[in-house]
């Protein structure tokens, strides 16, 4: 696999987790667990693509995968932040409704920017 192929698998498993992770509220207990579930899943997903990541930047030394690897490495960590937000959101909802509310628009904003991140650098001539 070349370095741009690797670099465009990464970022499209790394987009698709992001779109994975959200929080819908209010919710039932029922739907908060589902939800919680799902981040969680998500999570698990995270940290296979960090060592996929971190594997190929071992492998490919000064090539284009290598110099994005930075990049990566913080779109991962910051998808990884959001998904635990999220996470404690949803646990906080049944004792503070309404100031989990508050938060989620916060934490929604900032999972929008990752991925408009994750897609800036698909797009990016490193990834072609």
């Amino acid at each position: 696999m070349s370095d741009s192929e690797a670099l465009g698998y990464v970022l499209t498993e790394l987009y698709s987790i992001n779109q994975s992770i959200y929080l819908r509220l209010p919710a039932s207990k029922e739907s908060l667990q589902q939800q919680l579930s799902r981040i969680r899943h998500s999570q698990s997903q995270l940290e296979l693509l960090l060592q996929e990541v971190t594997r190929q930047a071992r492998k490919r030394r000064r090539t284009t995968f290598k110099d994005c690897s930075p990049s990566l490495f913080r779109l991962i960590y910051q998808t990884a932040r959001q998904a635990e937000n999220y996470k404690i959101l949803a646990e906080e909802f049944p004792l503070d409704s309404q100031g989990s509310m508050d938060c989620l628009a916060r934490i929604q904003r900032r999972s929008q920017a990752i991925a408009q991140h994750i897609q800036a650098l698909e797009k990016s001539p490193l990834a072609s």
